[in-house]
């Protein structure tokens, strides 16, 4: 199984919540302060799950975060489920959480994925939001999908495309290993190279993963640049310059259509990881009131 969120000292309270459809259980963990600004946390993916790494972005005296693992997702259950798994279920599904907490308004902060589940949200449910921070901006468009899917990264990282070639062990299918051998290798702008280990290896977050990208994420095409003025809150947006993960015209033309935002451009690929990226997020977030 993938890495996933733990308990520690700053853990307020952990919850398991019953979808409304009945068919998953969703694992939420409030981290931080009761008192704390509330902020909703979106992971990527979809299907990755919240990780213990992501508190370092956040205050726990200051902040009040709500980590939500998504259907089929990290401590939610049934793990790798695609049952009700889609776009508009996750949306509804925060709206669920928040009602089950208590939570008049929130922030929002997602970045990859979730930095599209979060306008998704938004979308649905601006009323409910104080403001968004998010980065290296995906809007699923199918020339987004098919950069990564179809390889057309190797324009950059032609040895990343090879190393996925060479690894593949059936040539007609997604080898999910191969993939993610070759997706850590533009994932940092960093020229380190961290192998996998196929004995270990959990393929389930990418099984989610592909089951979104065959069905254009369950969402129409330009859904939501169409629907942008629909987002109707604060939005700061964090991109990497060199993001090869999901490229930055995504990130600008956002921008263009979001009145009330920033764009925020950094020296760094698409890891939150990445300084740059790590530390414009953190900041950002350290401002929310």
């Amino acid at each position: 199984m993938a890495e996933v969120l733990s308990k520690d000292e700053f853990t307020i309270a952990e919850h398991h919540i019953k979808t409304a459809d009945g068919l998953h259980k969703l694992y939420v963990q409030e981290w931080g302060s009761p008192d704390g600004i509330p902020i909703l946390f979106l992971h990527g993916g979809p299907g990755v799950g919240c990780r213990d790494k992501f508190k370092s972005f956040f205050n726990p005296k200051k902040h009040r975060v709500i980590f939500l693992d998504q259907r089929g997702s990290g401590n939610s259950t049934p793990y790798g489920s695609l049952k009700e798994n889609t776009t508009p279920k996750l949306v509804e599904d925060i709206e669920l959480v928040r009602g089950k907490l208590k939570i008049d308004k929130w922030h929002v902060h997602g970045t990859s994925w979730g930095s599209t589940l979060a306008l998704c949200y938004a979308i649905k449910h601006s009323a409910q939001i104080k403001s968004m921070v998010i980065g290296g901006i995906w809007l699923c468009s199918k020339e987004e999908i098919e950069w990564l899917t179809e390889g057309k990264y190797r324009m950059f990282y032609p040895d990343a495309w090879e190393r996925y070639n060479q690894l593949k062990q059936k040539k007609d299918k997604i080898d999910f290993f191969a993939y993610s051998s070759a997706f850590i290798q533009f994932y940092r702008l960093d020229d380190r190279y961290y192998p996998l280990d196929r004995e270990k290896y959990d393929d389930t977050p990418l099984k989610i993963e592909f089951e979104y990208f065959k069905h254009d994420v369950f969402l129409p095409e330009n859904y939501i640049l169409d629907n942008a003025s629909k987002i109707n809150v604060p939005v700061k947006i964090v991109q990497g310059r060199y993001d090869f993960v999901t490229p930055p015209k995504a990130a600008y033309d956002l921008h263009q259509k979001l009145p009330d935002s920033e764009i925020f451009w950094t020296v760094a690929g698409h890891s939150t990881s990445d300084r740059g990226n790590y530390d414009t997020l953190r900041a950002l977030l350290s401002q929310l009131i």
